[in-house]
């Protein structure tokens, strides 16, 4: 057959599929990312200078990957080859290796390797404890210009190493959480307003999220840098139904479990909880692990009523703050004076020899200099 009876034999085979109401098979989508490490292997023992690289399939012009080790930055790259050095240091031991690919400032892929340890003894359990304390002086007006060295960091009463250090205003992640219940619906554009204004007042190179919620979680926005979509969410957000607040609490800290760096929970709510299911102790377990600052908003209720005595909780544990407010006018002079408060953490990493799974340790972190006041979380938790 000719090449021109071959092509008018395919037309009429296309025509008859349509006379009989079958469609041509699609294409195969293609599927997500997928990254795998090229270097180092399991079976590697790093020391000194080490390659960790990966590949990646299914990638955009755009994206980034993060590398960790041991839950610390140490590493980011904008373009193929996905490859960084790191300095494995002296000491044979374990490591934990970590890469995440991000699209538009969201996680979209990761991979995760463990290097060998020396022979068959014992391994501690890697955990690198991130700290993001807030340094005032009596009046509470922000201390800026601190150093490393400025610093004291004391996990159950020993001193640790500082491994990592940010000085004050470094990019952070931070979820917003606004109540959405039917109870809030004569606040709402004053509510409204304001949760535009805090998101406005961010550097571009944070991230943030946004949780709605009323008797469940009922919209979500990702960690993302794009301010567009969390403002149309915000305006799109209907108020109905009852208060789920320690269950919206308990998945804005999940989804900020595992990032590495400045991270921050702020929450708004007229604090009339009656539909949660997880209880406040779930909840101020769930943030020790998680080790975000909490800063919460709490709208025309008694500080002693229970919800609010959870929010005092998580801010104290945590490192955040807790405010109370009678009117909601007052809510924008409430998110400017937490946007300060974010604006003045510094964030320090440091990691603990030999932690116990499922273990609970006090911290204290100090500052060498005389009449200053040092904000941050109190204890954190192993998983």
């Amino acid at each position: 057959m000719t090449l021109g009876r071959l092509f008018r034999f395919a037309l009429l085979l296309a025509a008859a599929a349509v006379v009989f109401g079958q469609q041509p098979t699609p294409l195969p989508k293609a599927g997500p990312p997928v990254v795998r490490f090229l270097a180092p292997s399991p079976r590697d023992l790093p020391l000194g200078e080490t390659r960790i690289e990966v590949e990646v399939t299914g990638t955009a012009p755009d994206d980034e990957m993060d590398f960790f080790v041991d839950g610390r930055k140490v590493g980011n790259v904008t373009d193929p080859p996905w490859r960084i050095a790191w300095q494995a240091g002296d000491t044979p031991q374990r490591h934990l290796i970590t890469v995440a690919l991000l699209r538009g400032g969201r996680e979209i892929a990761t991979a995760t390797l463990q290097t060998r340890g020396v022979g068959f003894t014992s391994s501690p359990s890697i955990h690198a404890v991130g700290v993001s304390p807030i340094v005032t002086d009596r009046k509470g007006r922000p201390v800026s210009g601190l150093s490393q060295k400025d610093f004291l960091v004391f996990d159950e009463g020993q001193s640790q190493t500082i491994e990592t250090f940010d000085a004050v205003d470094s990019p952070m992640a931070v979820i917003l959480v606004l109540d959405t219940s039917g109870s809030m619906l004569a606040r709402r554009d004053d509510a409204r307003k304001a949760a535009h204004a805090f998101l406005d007042a961010l550097k571009p190179e944070d991230e943030a999220g946004l949780c709605t919620f009323d008797t469940a979680i009922v919209g979500t926005v990702e960690l993302t840098r794009d301010r567009a979509a969390l403002h149309a969410a915000i305006d799109e957000a209907r108020l109905e139904g009852d208060t789920a607040l320690y269950d919206v609490t308990a998945s804005a800290l999940n989804r900020l479990s595992r990032l590495k760096r400045r991270k921050a929970v702020v929450l708004f709510s007229d604090v009339q909880d009656n539909r949660s299911r997880l209880s406040i102790q779930q909840v101020i377990d769930m943030a020790r692990a998680a080790e975000v600052s909490v800063f919460s908003v709490g709208l025309g209720a008694d500080e002693s009523q229970v919800p609010m005595v959870f929010m005092n909780r998580l801010a104290e544990e945590t490192g955040g703050r807790s405010y109370f407010i009678r009117n909601i006018k007052k809510l924008p002079e409430v998110l400017r004076s937490i946007l300060t408060d974010l604006k003045s953490q510094y964030f320090l990493t440091y990691t603990p020899e030999d932690l116990k799974p499922h273990s609970r340790h006090r911290v204290l972190v100090q500052v060498k200099r005389p009449n200053v006041v040092v904000r941050a979380k109190k204890e954190y938790q192993v998983e």
